[in-house]
């Protein structure tokens, strides 16, 4: 995929006859519409499919040429690749049903076998768990978030407070936007301490805090 998206237009210009090089950049054109992240326009589609057939047509004109010496590169595979626009207008953009999320999901699942003599069991047990405690932070979170609260010793941010914001709604209160600190918190001494007084000095500051 990363030949086909990123280096082969550099890594194939002028190595291979071009005629074979338009045809594996009609390929090139076309997955870097499917495989983008956002949505589609008709004329998208539209390029994609006219890419698309340029490759399969050439593909079989140029590369397998009908001939039964060159059968092996007949492949069903390429002339499924016309099925790939009727797909896109009946399912969405690629990235809508495509399976990496489900491979990164498959990869995390690793961590998560303890135990070489039994590995199924200790999977099913650890995913329940991780299962059951994302259920009962959601629910706690959403109806009883007092009482999640004073469980954990945690304080929630306000539910409509962008993550990172330091806007404090008015209605909310500082209290619910605090974060609960990450180490416990120790006093300036030091250069540090030197640095504060001297800023202070240079704003005329009145008071110097505790």
């Amino acid at each position: 995929m990363h030949c086909i998206l990123c280096s082969g237009e550099v890594l194939l210009a002028s190595r291979i006859p071009s005629a074979f090089y338009k045809i594996f950049m009609a390929l090139s054109r076309a997955c870097r519409l499917l495989f983008r992240p956002m949505g589609v326009s008709e004329a998208d589609i539209q390029s994609i499919d006219n890419d698309l057939k340029i490759f399969v047509t050439s593909h079989y004109d140029k590369i397998y040429r009908g001939s039964a010496e060159r059968l092996p590169l007949c492949l069903s595979t390429i002339s499924s690749l016309l099925d790939i626009v009727p797909l896109l207008r009946a399912c969405g953009p690629a990235w809508v049903v495509w399976q990496f999320p489900m491979e990164r999901k498959i990869g995390t699942l690793e961590k998560l076998i303890r135990s070489s003599s039994r590995p199924k069991a200790t999977l099913v047990k650890n995913v329940t768990r991780k299962c059951k405690a994302h259920l009962i932070t959601f629910f706690g979170e959403q109806y009883l978030p007092t009482e999640l609260a004073e469980t954990t010793k945690k304080r929630w941010s306000a539910p409509d407070l962008l993550r990172g914001s330091l806007k404090v709604p008015q209605d909310v209160g500082p209290d619910c936007a605090l974060l609960p600190p990450r180490s416990e918190p120790v006093g300036l001494r030091g250069a540090e301490l030197a640095s504060m007084r001297a800023v202070l000095i240079h704003e005329n500051a009145d008071e110097e805090p505790l």
